[in-house]
């Protein structure tokens, strides 16, 4: 029930301002560039997650038990943390076949900096052989290095201990703004029409910096913070808890029928990692 939801209630109705993003891109504003952005890494990861979920379920009525290919990566608070959570299977692999053997984190920071980046090279290249994919995997590297650099700094160490509930939203939020880069290097075709959608990111047009001309629809953007907000409560209540008890599984199920029934998209689309 959960990756039906996740499949035809939020990935299915995100796919909408997503195609029209980036099919419009060099029509809209900052906020209609990142609205549309985010809505496809939210998508991607509803559409997929939602299709394990199902294969999890169909598994179960067999006999069988899967761990969770997903553990709600989209409210990470840095990118290792992340990768720790997202397409599990795939991020194991890659660690256990191609990181390690290389020499992992052995050695000097300058070998550990090749590992990482040969891993997210062959990480892009497994997406597919064209230059956008290729510069998502590396941009996941550098995100990855940046964040092991920053780590050990003093300043890390003490907003860890200190910087409290404040300083948890806030890096889950940058860590957001930094994967919305790799988002849209990842849907876009080319890089020639992801590199003008990343400047508008940053309110960067061919003349400089540009205003806000008008607002899109709010509606994609309310869905995008109930997602946040979603993952972030079920992050930290786990799901098998919830429907451990009576009441809650029943209002939980109903829950689900409901948002199927009424925002459900009733028009057939394939699962997006079908692709890959």
């Amino acid at each position: 029930m959960i990756g039906f939801t996740r499949k035809i209630v939020f990935a299915d109705n995100l796919a909408k301002v997503v195609d029209s993003t980036f099919a419009n891109y060099t029509t809209l504003n900052p906020i209609e560039i990142w609205t549309g952005a985010l809505a496809f890494g939210w998508q991607i990861y509803f559409d997929f997650a939602g299709y394990t979920d199902i294969a999890i379920g169909v598994a179960r009525l067999f006999g069988y038990k899967f761990d969770p290919n997903f553990n709600f990566p989209m409210v990470a608070r840095n990118i290792t943390d992340h990768w720790s959570r997202w397409h599990i299977s795939f991020s194991t692999w890659i660690r256990d076949y191609i990181f390690i053997p290389l020499g992992g984190s052995r050695g000097s920071a300058l070998f550990t900096y090749r590992n990482i980046f040969i891993t997210w090279f062959f990480a892009g290249v497994w997406h597919g052989a064209a230059y956008h994919f290729i510069s998502w995997g590396l941009w996941q590297g550098i995100m990855i290095l940046a964040h092991r650099e920053y780590s050990k700094t003093r300043i890390a160490t003490f907003l860890n201990e200190k910087g409290g509930i404040v300083y948890d939203i806030c890096a889950r939020i940058f860590t957001m703004f930094c994967l919305t880069f790799g988002f849209i290097m990842f849907r876009a075709e080319t890089m020639e029409k992801a590199i003008p959608m990343m400047k508008s990111l940053l309110f960067l047009g061919p003349n400089g910096f540009v205003g806000i001309k008008g607002y899109s629809n709010y509606t994609y953007g309310i869905l995008l913070l109930i997602c946040f907000i979603a993952s972030y409560l079920f992050a930290k209540n786990n799901i098998e808890k919830i429907v451990q008890s009576r009441w809650k599984f029943i209002l939980f199920f109903l829950a689900n029928v409901f948002m199927i029934l009424i925002f459900g998209i009733t028009e057939s689309q394939s699962f997006l990692y079908f692709a890959f």
